[in-house]
């Protein structure tokens, strides 16, 4: 491994117990990867957990310190903290994506010149430090995002983003306005897609589900022996609801509040996988996944929105009968997911609006849109 040396196992690959990361030895790894590639990479941190322990993120594109007109991917882990195999199969992510750059890998060089790739090992890191699934005030952070919040349970929080863990990746999703999301989870072996509060469908139910086939039917995920088997599985994938309900989540609160198409993507049956190659067979499983994701969230149609000189920030962008509904960022720009066709765009600035049709095709570089200008 290229960017593992201070955190190595000695045990890496024998069939004994397999020790999990710490989390300052994942604090290490990510350090080491912005030493060792500071050109492709920066650290962010994103917020505080409720103990002050960071939230870090590495953000990997070919211009780390600025916002372009590229799409923008968040993949996250350890949002239950006693799911650590996320974060493995995380780190080995981000090395596999450093390594075959390096190495001139034309596929990942290509992704990581073209896309804004933020990566985020744990997002619960007082969780993570505790071994628990939930943060500090004993709150599951995955049940406290505003999107159908509920106060069945304490274990909820006592209002919509009350923990500074979610809150904090609220406002940072904001900010970056990001294309798509993964964040990983353990407990089974299932692409889960929103929406989790209703079984109601997405109004872009075959967007969703054309994503949901990208991670799933990439690599070997489906090979998983592991793999759920209930009623409305679709080769490997699920709407959230269909398999059982579940309020405040960040997936819906990404899709219906963020403009993100998020998924909830389970990696292993097992919250922790007790054997090394338990977590080697995990990351396979994943690992083709994730980059064939990443590619994908370059369909569409992009561009910026602008007042004949200056970008502007958040303009509203709809399409009829949609409800993926995304904003510009601070510098105008936008990326809207779309299946190849023709569609009716809407630009909103202020109640001032415009239209403009486009024609997406078939292609993970997107359809560029001219400059849309008020003024």
């Amino acid at each position: 491994l290229l960017i593992f040396t201070s955190c190595e196992r000695e045990n890496s690959g024998r069939t004994e117990s397999y020790v999990y990361y710490t989390l300052d030895e994942v604090n290490t790894i990510i350090e080491d990867a912005h030493t060792a590639n500071p050109s492709i990479t920066s650290i962010e941190q994103v917020g505080t957990s409720v103990n002050g322990r960071p939230i870090n993120a590495l953000v990997i594109s070919n211009n780390p310190s600025s916002l372009e007109m590229e799409p923008r991917v968040r993949i996250s882990g350890g949002i239950h903290g006693n799911e650590k195999v996320t974060t493995e199969v995380i780190t080995r992510y981000i090395d596999y994506l450093l390594s075959e750059y390096i190495n001139n890998n034309t596929e990942i060089t290509d992704l990581i010149n073209s896309h804004y790739i933020v990566i985020i090992p744990v997002l619960n890191p007082d969780g993570y430090f505790n071994g628990t699934r939930y943060n500090s005030n004993g709150v599951d952070l995955n049940r406290n995002f505003s999107r159908a919040w509920s106060d069945e349970s304490l274990s909820y929080g006592t209002t919509y983003f009350s923990e500074p863990e979610s809150y904090a990746l609220s406002q940072y999703s904001l900010a970056k306005r990001f294309t798509t999301g993964i964040t990983l989870h353990s407990g089974e072996v299932i692409v889960n897609m929103p929406f989790d509060y209703t079984t109601t469908l997405p109004l872009e139910d075959e967007l969703v589900q054309d994503f949901g086939f990208a991670y799933s039917r990439s690599g070997t995920f489906l090979s998983n022996p592991d793999m759920l088997n209930t009623l409305h599985v679709i080769d490997g994938t699920i709407f959230g609801a269909l398999w059982y309900y579940a309020y405040g989540t960040l997936q819906d609160w990404s899709y219906l509040d963020a403009g993100c198409l998020d998924f909830t993507v389970e990696i292993a049956d097992s919250k922790y996988p007790v054997y090394p190659e338990e977590i080697e067979e995990t990351y396979n499983y994943n690992r083709d996944s994730l980059t064939a994701f990443i590619k994908k969230s370059g369909y569409g149609v992009y561009g910026r929105v602008t007042d004949g000189t200056n970008g502007i920030a958040g303009v509203k962008i709809t399409i009829p009968g949609g409800d993926l509904v995304i904003y510009t960022d601070a510098n105008g720009y936008y990326h809207r997911l779309l299946l190849p066709g023709s569609y009716s765009l809407t630009f909103d600035n202020s109640g001032i609006t415009k239209t403009e049709n486009v024609t997406v095709y078939d292609s993970d570089s997107g359809t560029n849109l001219p400059d849309v200008v008020f003024n």
